[in-house]
This record gives structure tokens, C-alpha cells and sequence, in this order.
């Protein structure tokens, strides 16, 4: 008796360890499911939804595949003229297509997105200000920073880590020394009175323009309706010539009915 009761108590222990481990699991929307056994990468997937595993001997990760977005802080920027500058945050979007998830995480593990999001926005950064000076950085060329990283970053990952794609970067203004803030400040302004004295010079532009179509449309439409009231005339005038024709040939017509029944009276 005392056998079978440490048989039911092995069992139940072993049922409670197997529950523990939770062979039912969820994957969620917008993730893949990837699976271990015995620390090796199973060559199945799973989609959303609730799914079983074999408790103990198999594990198992989410792995999004939805687009995602990674904010890197505080990344240093070694520009051309020696200057170091920061840029306080970038903002990765990026996503996994499915078809890769696999290669993807057996090539580099579950940490693919610190090893070629983060760390290669830093070295990629790195390298792009080296190419730059601090005012190009800073001001002329800031506006075009995003897509040349982008466009480096997309050409390595199409290389090492393909299905790993990058959306969209966005960059925030670099943090700059305070020596050179305030000239930065002041240029920054400058060009912005320089863009309004543009933008103002355009409207006055615009308008003389539309004025002058203005005017030419109306000299052109009082041309036309001169040439249409000279056309008039002109219809005007041959008619009046066309009447009077017609009116002298009546006349030497009578005349001469008249002239023939003198003569024949006469005779």
C-alpha cells in the first residue's frame, strides 16, 4: 500500500512538474513562434494563436515580425573638423519578414536586433559624421542625414542579415559644445530671415506676374473686341456699297424704261 502511495505522489509530482512547465503557450499577434529542443533551433514556426509544446525538453520565443521601432540614445558623432557632437535619440523603424526569422536568429540568436539595429546605428553614425564637417552635420546637410544613414544601414543588413529591413530613421537635432551653440543659434535664425526675405520676394514675384497676365488678357480680349467692332464696319460698309449698287443699277433701269417710252410716244 505504502509502494502505491509513493507511486501516485512520483506521478502527481511529475504532472505538476509538466504543467509547470507549460506546454500550452501563446504566440502573439504580429509575432512568430520559434521553438528549442535541447538547445537547438527546431526548423518549425508557429503563427499567433495558442499552441502545445513538449514540456521540459522544448521552449519557445516570440519573435516580431510586425514593424517595430528602436530608439538609440545618446549616440556620439566624430565630425570631420574634430568637433564631438550627440545626437540625444535616433529612431529606427524596422521589421523581420517572416520568411527569415529562422536564419535570422539561428545566424545571430534572439539578440539580432542589438547586434545589427543598435550597435550598427552607432558605428554607422560614427562613420557618416566622420565624412561630414560640423556645419554640414549641424545645418546644411541635417536634413539629409536620415536617408544616407538609412541607405547605409539597409545596404549592410541586404548583406548580412537579409529580411531584416529598415523603414524609415528619423534623427534629432545633435546636441552641440555650448561655445558654438549660440553662433549655431544665430545662423539658424539668420537663414530663417533669409528664407522669409526669400519667400516674400517670391510672393511679390507671383504677383507681378499675375498682374501682368492680368493685363495682358484684357489688352489681348479689348484688341479682339476692337478687330471684331472693325469687322463689323467693314460688313457694314460693303453692304452699304452693295445696296448702293444695286439701288444705281434700279435707277439706270427706270431711266432707261423711262427714255425708251418717250421714244415711243413720240413716234
Amino acid at each position: 500500500m505504502a509502494m502505491g502511495m509513493d507511486v501516485v505522489v512520483a506521478l502527481v509530482g511529475v504532472l505538476l512538474a509538466l504543467i509547470s512547465q507549460k506546454p500550452l503557450h501563446r504566440i502573439e499577434e504580429g509575432s512568430v513562434g520559434v521553438y528549442w529542443r535541447g538547445g537547438r533551433l527546431l526548423n518549425v514556426t508557429s503563427t499567433p494563436g495558442y499552441h502545445l509544446q513538449w514540456p521540459i525538453l522544448t521552449t519557445h520565443s516570440n519573435v516580431q515580425v510586425s514593424f517595430k521601432t528602436t530608439v538609440v540614445h545618446d549616440v556620439p558623432c566624430g565630425t570631420a573638423s574634430g568637433v564631438l557632437i550627440r545626437f540625444h535619440q535616433v529612431e529606427i523603424v524596422h521589421r523581420l519578414r517572416s520568411a527569415f526569422v529562422l536564419d535570422t536568429v539561428r545566424n545571430y540568436s534572439m539578440r539580432f536586433e542589438k547586434l545589427w539595429i543598435e550597435d550598427v546605428t552607432y558605428h554607422e553614425i560614427n562613420l557618416l559624421c566622420s565624412k561630414f564637417s560640423l556645419d554640414q552635420v549641424y545645418i546644411s546637410h541635417f536634413d539629409q542625414l536620415d536617408e544616407l544613414l538609412q541607405a547605409r544601414m539597409s545596404a549592410l543588413l541586404a548583406v548580412w542579415a537579409p529580411g531584416l529591413d529598415i523603414i524609415s530613421i528619423r534623427l534629432t537635432k545633435p546636441h552641440v559644445p555650448e561655445a558654438l551653440r549660440d553662433t549655431y543659434e544665430l545662423v539658424d535664425q539668420e537663414k530663417a530671415k533669409l528664407l522669409l526675405a526669400t519667400q516674400a520676394q517670391r510672393n511679390v514675384l507671383k504677383q507681378a506676374e499675375t498682374d501682368f497676365r492680368t493685363a495682358v488678357l484684357a489688352s489681348e480680349k479689348a484688341a479682339a473686341l476692337s478687330l471684331i467692332h472693325m469687322e463689323k464696319l467693314h460688313e457694314q460698309v460693303l453692304a452699304s456699297q452693295h445696296i448702293s449698287r444695286i439701288q444705281g443699277k434700279l435707277g439706270r433701269a427706270m431711266l432707261s424704261s423711262l427714255h425708251s417710252s418717250a421714244c415711243g410716244q413720240t413716234r
